[in-house]
């Protein structure tokens, strides 16, 4: 854990539990042990200090949206939730719970790993126990265990904290908070059973956290016209029952092999309700990649 001195709402430095280690290890592992134990998560570790951070680049600094809200957490919780997810990734590893297609938020699956394959918001809090805490189920989480879940997923609260002032805490709707330990491996969680509900092979995707790349091959255009609607539809379809939204404006498809040769600029497929037209140039992760499937684009942006 990185020894930062923003304080979240316990106001604890995670420097001092660093330099205490020795006295305060046995408290924090009855703390941690404690909890464990019940099934629940205090609700005072489920507080966190949420700061707006400018993002600076000439935006208006009257406008809400130039800023970034960075999350702040106890310093207790994220030992607490540190000691969880190192269990639960052991689990998820015996039980290869996660396909070999999601890149993001593992150890050993960087930026640079998923791009190689490739060459290559989050849940709302009604849907947390209907669509998480079942999955969680079906890999093996049960009992305390799976009431522990129940009672970090529930009762969060949060507040912002801006040039001294401090807001009155409001709950958390949507998600689990930002900066979490255990936020982006549940999220794996939650979408790793996407290529079998869409109905797609590994061969056909890859993903990075939370942005999706799938492909199609076919004889002709219509044919791989019609492929890529399909399974879109179906992946808007699976991204909605698990309280995720497609985001149709970010989502961009391009033509390569013969067909590329042909005019396509007329040709458009539907992707949740937008009509799209096909791009000379498509970017994945942060690299631009033309339809020879080559990074020239990239290349020359660089």
């Amino acid at each position: 854990m990185r020894a930062t001195e923003a304080l979240g709402v316990d106001g604890i430095p995670v420097s001092v539990l660093k330099k205490g280690i020795e006295v305060l290890a046995g408290p924090i592992s009855h703390l941690v042990n404690r909890s464990l134990a019940s099934g629940t998560v205090p609700t005072a570790l489920k507080l966190s200090n949420v700061l707006p951070i400018y993002k600076g680049k000439g935006k208006s600094a009257a406008d809400p949206a130039s800023y970034r809200p960075v999350c702040i957490l106890p310093a207790l919780s994220k030992i607490l939730e540190t000691v969880v997810k190192t269990d639960f990734e052991i689990h998820l590893a015996k039980t290869e719970a996660l396909p070999n297609t999601q890149f993001g938020f593992r150890r050993g699956r960087s930026t640079t790993t998923a791009l190689a394959t490739a060459h290559a918001k989050w849940l709302k809090a009604e849907q947390r126990g209907k669509v998480l805490l079942p999955k969680l189920k079906k890999l093996g989480i049960e009992g305390m265990q799976l009431e522990w879940f129940k009672s970090y997923l529930s009762g969060g609260s949060q507040r912002v904290v801006w040039n001294g002032a401090e807001s009155d805490f409001l709950n958390v709707k949507y998600g689990v908070r930002q900066g979490s330990i255990l936020g982006p491996i549940l999220y794996l969680v939650l979408v790793a059973d996407v290529t079998s509900c869409v109905g797609i092979g590994d061969e056909e995707n890859s993903s990075y956290a939370d942005d999706f790349f799938l492909w199609a091959v076919g004889d002709s255009l219509e044919e791989v016209g019609l492929l890529l609607e399909t399974k879109a539809d179906a992946f808007s379809k699976y991204a909605g029952g698990n309280g995720l939204v497609l985001n149709a404006a970010k989502t961009q498809f391009m033509i390569g092999g013969k067909a590329k040769k042909k005019d396509t600029s007329a040709f458009t497929i539907r992707v949740g309700g937008v009509e799209l037209h096909p791009s000379d140039e498509i970017e994945f992760l942060g690299v631009k990649f033309d339809s020879d499937f080559t990074t020239a684009p990239h290349n020359a942006y660089v």
